[in-house]
């Protein structure tokens, strides 16, 4: 079960004593820029992504 020290630490076992994370906030469609950056620096790092499809119908009007 995880849980919060009292500042706000993730705690869990699979955690060491000093892992830390910290949300960011990147401008529209950089996410992957930024992952590609860390990556190069050797910051493990996680993006929630979510791909889909979305279906849009056109209407045809007849003139």
């Amino acid at each position: 079960m995880n849980e919060l020290n009292n500042k706000g630490e993730l705690l869990h076992e699979s955690c060491s004593r000093y892992d830390k994370w910290y949300a960011v906030r990147v401008s529209y469609s950089r996410e992957l820029t930024l992952k590609a950056i860390l990556d190069k620096e050797k910051i493990e790092n996680f993006i929630p992504m979510r791909y889909g499809y979305i279906i849009k119908t056109v209407n045809v009007y007849a003139s």
